[in-house]
């Protein structure tokens, strides 16, 4: 009776640290996207003796979107200036998006073993423009990217399906009719996966910069993108694991045909 209980301690502390492991080894990823609407400026330069380019706004909207395998939540408004904010998901898993007067915001985190967990979100705005005078119209705003990939204690079960990450842009569309629209587009973005995950944390930031040039009457709309993902997978139990637990096995055995001898 008191080789059991002497058994069964040591598989209880053993357990234990095993899980304490575990929870060490545990992978995170995260991303954030940030842009500084407080820094978005126009400015025009004539060509020859044209007046300085001018634009008028119209039709400006403002939308956030945050999701998780189990959760998504999403706004919108019909201007550039009410504050959006949404966060989906729980501790382990989840996403936040922010869109207001002075910033387009995503973060995403994922640290949950699940193959089905990953967060996304992502803060938009939107806005049409006419265009009186011709010239080059510069559009510019500020942003910051930040991206984390941690594998836990053991890198080498880090798979492919594992990353972090994120994204800005600004694009801007030339309404014209009866033909193709054209697109005039400037972005950056930082990814983080399974070759590169030593890199981590990445960092990057600047201003985009997007110059159109323009003609007296011309129709336009921009969209202004700032976005995140995050996705960690399962990790499969260490070596060392399944050599303790095929220990365990045998001398359960052991234990058991002591225990049938005794009793015969």
């Amino acid at each position: 009776m008191k080789m059991k209980t002497k058994l069964a301690a040591v598989i209880i502390g053993s357990m234990a640290i095993f899980n304490v492991e575990a929870s060490v080894s545990v992978p995170m990823a995260s991303a954030s996207a940030t842009i500084d609407w407080s820094t978005f400026a126009v400015a025009g330069y004539p060509i020859g003796p044209n007046p300085v380019p001018v634009i008028t706004w119209s039709n400006q909207y403002s939308s956030v979107y945050a999701s998780t395998d189990t959760d998504n939540e999403s706004d919108y408004a019909n201007d550039w200036t009410t504050a959006l904010v949404e966060h989906a998901g729980n501790i382990a898993t989840f996403s936040d998006a922010v869109a207001d007067t002075a910033v387009l915001h995503s973060y995403s985190k994922d640290s949950d073993l699940s193959s089905a967990s990953q967060a996304n979100s992502s803060a938009y705005r939107f806005g049409e423009f006419s265009v009186a005078g011709s010239g080059f119209l510069v559009f510019s705003v500020n942003y910051s990217l930040d991206a984390s990939l941690e594998p836990g204690d053991d890198s080498s079960n880090y798979y492919n399906n594992n990353y972090a990450n994120a994204n800005v842009y600004l694009q801007a569309q030339k309404i014209v009719s009866n033909v193709n629209n054209q697109y005039f587009n400037v972005s950056d973005s930082i990814y983080l996966y399974q070759y590169n995950f030593a890199n981590s944390p990445v960092q990057s930031g600047g201003t985009l910069n997007l110059a159109l040039l323009v003609n007296d009457g011309e129709a336009y709309n921009i969209l202004a993108g700032a976005g995140s993902s995050a996705n960690v997978s399962s990790i499969p139990l260490p070596s060392a694991v399944w050599l303790f637990m095929s220990a365990l096995l045998g001398v359960l055995g052991l234990t058991r045909r002591k225990s049938s001898a005794l009793t015969a």
